[in-house]
C-alpha cells in the first residue's frame, strides 16, 4: 500500500503540467497504534497526519435499535433487559456486538415464530459468547500472540492480571514504567484509552476481560496437575482434593503482588489493624479458573467454564461432566455475614444449575482465622453445599485449609487447620 501512495505522489507531471494523480486525502484504518506513528520518518509515512478520526462505540440506543430490527425480521421480541446486558457486556464494540447478534440468532434456529428472548433465554447464549469468539480471526490472533513465550508478553499479561482482571469501571493510570505494556495491551484492543484523563486506561468490556481471564491465560498460563482428576468411591470428582491440588500451583506472584494493585480493605483484622489491601476475589478466581480448565477441561474433557450465566445470576465456576454437576462459589476475605451471603448465594445457584453438589470457597487472610471459622448451619450440608476456609499468608507459601462436607454415603466429614503448602 505505501508503495502504491508513493508511486501516485512522484508521479511526474504531464508535458502541460496537469497533474496526473491528485490525492486529496489518505483515510487509514487501524488501531490504537495508528496514532503513533513517527512521521519524522519519511520511510513509515509520506504524508502528514492532520486529524485523527477515532470511532466511537455503539451507544445503548443504537444497541437497541439494532436487535429491534433484527427482532422484527425474525419474528421475535427481545426484552430491554437483554438488550441492555448487550451493551453493558460489549460496551457497544461493534464487532462484540456483533458477535452476540450471531450467538443469539444461531439458538433461535429450532424456536417457533413469535419466541422471546428474555434473561433465562439470553444467559444459555451468554455462556456461549467465549467460544464463539474464539473462532474469528481476530481473538485468534490475539490468543497467538498473548500466549507467545517472551519476556514481553509475560509481563504484559502479569501487568493485566494486576491492574486491569476483573474491574470493568476503575481506571487506571499509568507510570511510566508500565507505559509500554499499556500502550501494547492498547494496540491490541484489550485495554482503551481513557479520552477524559491523560495517561489512563481501562478494559475494553467484561466481555473482553472474560475472554483474557478464560481463554488466554490458560493458553499462557498452562501448569495443571498431571495426575487423572481424583474420584470418590462412587467415581464423581472429589472436589476438595481437586482444591487442595489447584492450590499447589497458584501463581504466587500474582496473589502476592496483588496487595498493591489488585486488592480490597479487609473488613476483618489483617496482621495488626483492618482495613488493610488484601487480594480481591478476581485474584483467587482467576487462578481456580486457569488451573481447572488446564487439568480437567484441556486433558480430561470434563466442561468448566467461569462467570456462569443463570438468568440474572452468575455462578463464579461451573464443572460439569455427565451426570455431576459442581458450582463452585468464591469469596475473599470476608466476615461471618458475608460468609452466609454467600451460601445463600450458593444454594440459588444449585437450585438454578440443578447442581448435584456446591462449595463454598471462602480465602482469607484474617488473623487466626481457622481456630474460629464461620459454618454454615448443618441443614445446609444436606443440602448438598460444603465449605472450605482457605488461610494464606500474603506470599502464598504458607497454605491452610479447613472444610466441612458431606460424604457421599451421607457421613459428614471435616478437615481442620490442614497445611497444604
Amino acid at each position: 500500500m505505501l508503495s502504491i501512495m508513493r508511486e501516485l505522489k512522484n508521479t511526474p507531471r504531464r508535458a502541460s503540467g496537469e497533474l496526473v494523480h491528485m490525492i486529496r486525502s489518505i483515510v487509514s484504518i487501524g488501531t490504537y497504534a495508528i496514532l503513533k506513528l513517527n512521521q519524522d520518518d519519511s520511510r513509515l509515512s509520506p504524508f502528514n497526519i492532520s486529524d485523527d478520526f477515532q470511532n466511537t462505540s455503539l451507544s445503548l440506543d443504537q444497541v437497541h435499535m439494532l436487535y429491534r430490527e433484527f427482532a422484527a425480521d425474525r419474528g421475535i421480541t427481545i426484552v430491554d433487559e437483554v438488550m441492555d446486558n448487550i451493551f453493558s457486556e460489549t460496551r457497544g464494540h461493534a464487532g462484540l456486538v456483533n458477535v452476540c447478534g450471531v450467538a443469539m440468532g444461531s439458538s433461535l434456529d429450532n424456536q417457533p415464530y413469535g419466541s422471546v428472548v428474555d434473561m433465562n433465554h439470553w444467559g444459555s447464549v451468554r455462556n456461549t459468547l467465549l467460544t464463539r469468539m474464539g473462532c474469528y480471526g481476530t481473538f485468534q490472533m490475539l490468543v497467538n500472540v498473548l500466549t507467545r513465550v517472551s519476556e514481553k508478553q509475560q509481563s504484559a499479561l502479569h501487568y493485566y492480571r494486576l491492574y486491569f482482571l476483573g474491574n470493568p469501571s476503575d481506571k487506571t493510570v499509568m507510570d511510566d514504567e508500565h507505559d509500554d505494556l499499556a500502550e501494547y495491551l492498547a494496540v491490541l484492543g484489550v485495554i482503551y484509552p481513557d479520552p477524559a484523563a491523560t495517561r489512563a486506561f481501562t478494559i475494553a468490556s467484561p466481555l473482553m476481560d472474560s475472554f483474557i481471564r478464560q481463554v488466554i491465560i490458560p493458553h499462557a498460563f498452562p501448569n495443571a496437575p498431571n495426575t487423572p482428576p481424583p474420584r470418590r468411591s462412587n467415581r464423581t470428582l472429589d472436589i476438595l482434593e481437586i482444591i487442595r491440588s489447584s492450590l499447589v500451583l497458584f501463581d504466587k506472584r500474582f496473589v502476592n503482588d496483588a496487595v498493591t494493585s489488585s486488592y480490597k480493605l479487609a473488613p476483618v483484622c489483617v496482621g495488626a489493624h483492618t482495613n488493610n489491601p488484601v487480594p480481591r476475589e478476581s485474584v483467587y478466581d482467576s487462578e481456580m479458573t486457569r488451573i481447572c480448565k488446564n487439568w480437567l477441561a484441556s486433558s480430561h474433557g470434563y466442561q468448566v467454564i467461569g462467570q456462569y450465566h443463570i438468568g440474572r445470576l452468575f455462578c463464579d465456576i461451573v464443572i460439569q461432566y455427565d451426570e455431576q454437576c459442581v458450582a463452585l462459589e468464591l469469596m475473599a476475605t470476608g466476615t461471618g455475614e458475608q460468609v452466609k451471603d454467600h451460601v445463600e448465594r450458593a444454594s440459588k445457584y444449585m437450585e438454578a444449575l440443578k447442581a448435584t453438589e456446591g462449595w463454598v470457597i471462602h480465602f482469607t487472610r484474617q488473623n487466626d482465622y481457622l481456630q474460629n471459622a464461620c459454618w454454615p448451619v448443618e441443614a445446609t450440608f444436606g443440602q448438598g453445599i460444603n465449605m472450605v476456609h482457605i488461610w494464606h499468608d500474603q506470599g502464598f507459601t504458607d497454605v491452610r485449609l479447613s472444610a466441612k462436607w458431606k460424604s457421599e454415603d451421607g457421613r459428614m466429614m471435616t478437615v481442620e487447620n490442614e497445611r497444604v503448602i
